[in-house]
């Protein structure tokens, strides 16, 4: 969004409640400059966008804090984000996919790989179908924190799901298997990789060849 836009937006914030154009700073517009506040020196921005709603009884929607949660997590204010996931159900607003797969990137950064694979439970409670994304952040986050067998369980469901794996999704779940001492089923990956045309670099064949080290390989 252009700075023209910007400006017109902070002019709309100063009218007085009785101008014709007051109505036009609205839960969408606020949503929409709120999400476009990318780096950790505008975080202070959104937060005061924030306070400004809740003063003028604009209401906050599940798209409004998936907003500002996405503003935290590119601020690297983790601590902060979780206080923002928290105060959303708190508020009773229900989170959706988008808000979720935000929330596995803070779970990623943080190291809470059990909270990960509690998501999706909460998908499932609230009959939202997990896309690839989604489990490629879980699996991510498993594999860093070296619970590699986890990885592979969530791979498995993705697929029992009929989600279908992405390049991303094959690198990360062959070194899931990989890790695990499964080289047969990494190498079928790798296989299956190719087969489909996905790029297979440096990382995939560092995984394959960390599990051929295995002993009694």
């Amino acid at each position: 969004m252009g700075h023209r836009a910007v400006e017109i937006f902070d002019y709309l914030r100063t009218l007085d409640p009785d101008h014709e154009l007051y109505s036009l700073c609205d839960i969408f517009t606020y949503t929409t400059m709120i999400s476009q506040c990318n780096s950790h020196h505008q975080l202070r921005r959104a937060l005061e966008l924030v306070a400004e709603m809740r003063s003028r009884a604009v209401p906050l929607n599940v798209h409004t804090y998936s907003a500002l949660l996405n503003v935290c997590l590119k601020a690297n204010e983790l601590d902060l984000s979780m206080d923002v996931y928290e105060q959303m159900l708190a508020d009773g607003c229900t989170p959706n996919l988008v808000t979720y797969n935000t929330l596995l990137d803070i779970y990623n950064k943080t190291g809470r790989w059990m909270d990960a694979l509690n998501v999706l439970e909460l998908l499932q409670h609230q009959t939202i179908k997990p896309e690839a994304r989604t489990y490629n952040a879980i699996i991510t986050t498993c594999n860093n924190a070296g619970h590699y067998a986890e990885a592979v369980n969530v791979y498995k469901i993705m697929c029992a799901a009929g989600v279908e794996p992405n390049g991303a999704t094959y690198n990360i779940a062959l070194t899931s298997y990989a890790r695990s001492g499964q080289l047969e089923a990494a190498l079928a990956l790798f296989s299956m990789m190719g087969a489909k045309g996905y790029e297979r670099g440096a990382n995939t064949y560092a995984a394959v060849l960390s599990s051929c080290e295995t002993p009694g390989r």
